[in-house]
């Protein structure tokens, strides 16, 4: 999405509901935080709701004069304000020049807001086999991997893979799978899973298999499995991780 007239503007991602609660309040905070330190703004960022939805236009003023800004937001319609539904009049009516908004929404309460704003809008369809096929294919070469034309349909047949996170979830565990007179079983077994959230689970379950039993050398996590610490790591770090610091945090490398 990023215009290659601007290669050096700033892009913020958020998507909403999935780490911090899903409010305008926390949303609006983590978004003047982010443009302040970027943009080495003075002023402290107000974590009263009110003040918040007030400043927000002035934060974005303030940094535009800085430096071109994309905010890219995903699940708008997930938001509450202050225990209310979706309602876009924290959005300034219109932003500084530099400053671009992309939202997504996936609700009919969200499609009726944005047409009630009369913002541009596009309307991303379910994927097309044809459309899944090539995505896999695509996907696959990145790593030098390839299913046989009947694997590839039956990925590409399947209702679910019409989302495409699933499709390349699916796409990811076959990647890795390394028991090729198997795989068809592995593919069926990828493609039962009633939504995303049981094939995640899927996956984690593959994980605790492949790599449960590698020990971890700090002695306060010797009885518990290296997969459960790991994602009990990422789970309480606010901004992820790199490697080298899980590897840190397991006792891998010295402090």
């Amino acid at each position: 999405v990023r215009s290659f007239n601007h290669p050096d503007e700033y892009q913020l991602l958020h998507f909403c509901g999935q780490v911090e609660p899903a409010s305008v309040a926390a949303l609006l905070f983590r978004i003047c935080g982010e443009l302040k330190r970027r943009f080495l703004l003075e002023g402290a960022v107000s974590r009263d709701p009110a003040e918040l939805k007030a400043r927000f236009p002035d934060w974005l003023q303030k940094a535009a004069v800085r430096g071109r800004i994309l905010l890219l937001l995903d699940g708008v319609d997930l938001l509450e304000d202050e225990g209310q539904p979706l309602n876009p009049d924290w959005i300034p009516a219109a932003l500084p020049p530099a400053v671009r908004l992309v939202l997504s929404v996936n609700t009919d309460k969200g499609r009726e807001a944005v047409a009630a704003r009369k913002w541009p809008s596009l309307t991303i369809e379910p994927l097309r086999v044809e459309e899944r096929r090539a995505l896999a294919e695509r996907y696959l070469g990145l790593y030098d991997k390839r299913l046989s034309p009947a694997h590839l349909a039956v990925l590409a047949a399947a209702p679910a893979c019409a989302d495409p996170v699933f499709l390349k979830a699916v796409a990811d565990e076959l990647r890795q799978y390394g028991f090729h007179k198997t795989i068809n079983e592995y593919l069926v077994h990828c493609l039962a899973a009633k939504d995303l959230k049981h094939l995640y689970g899927q996956v984690l379950e593959r994980l605790e298999k492949d790599y449960g039993d590698i020990p971890v050398k700090d002695a306060r996590a010797a009885h518990q499995p290296l997969v459960q610490h790991v994602f009990s790591f990422l789970c309480l770090a606010r901004s992820g991780l790199s490697e080298d610091e899980l590897k840190l945090l397991l006792g891998r490398l010295s402090p």
